[in-house]
């Protein structure tokens, strides 16, 4: 198995660049009145209480970030026919693909949750990982 190293600029800016993604992806401007709505969350409720989700969320952006260069170390490896781009993008896509859609789509479909609900917490994975795939393939 190869070895996989971790640029620390690289990984700070694929998690700076998920948190700005999903501010901007959750704006009341784009997706995030329908979110709202669809969660029972009020414009009250976003006012408080959303630092210790948004430090949560950069934590685990983190995660993903470590996670996801793993995979890319090891597509790069087996897959020399890739640029670094293609191999950075395709592989945040297949991650998506086989795990963030199936595992989320399950878990919506047996609560109950709405499938615009679903379009929209996957969607912003959809763009969130290839992206970082990208930023995160370019650096060693």
């Amino acid at each position: 198995m190869p070895n996989v190293d971790i640029n620390v600029t690289a990984l700070i800016i694929a998690v700076v660049v998920n948190m700005i993604i999903g501010f901007v992806w959750y704006a009341p401007q784009v997706f995030g009145n329908a979110w709202m709505k669809m969660n029972g969350i009020s414009k009250k409720d976003m006012k408080s209480g959303r630092l210790v989700p948004i430090l949560a969320m950069l934590v685990l952006a983190i995660v993903q970030a470590v996670v996801l260069k793993h995979f890319i170390v090891y597509a790069q490896h087996y897959n020399t026919g890739y640029s670094t781009t293609e191999a950075g993008f395709l592989t945040g896509l297949w991650a998506w693909v086989g795990f963030v859609a199936p595992v989320m789509g399950a878990s919506y479909m047996f609560a109950g949750r709405r499938k615009k609900l679903l379009a929209i917490d996957t969607g912003y994975y959809l763009v969130a990982l290839p992206l970082m795939g990208m930023i995160l393939s370019h650096w060693v």
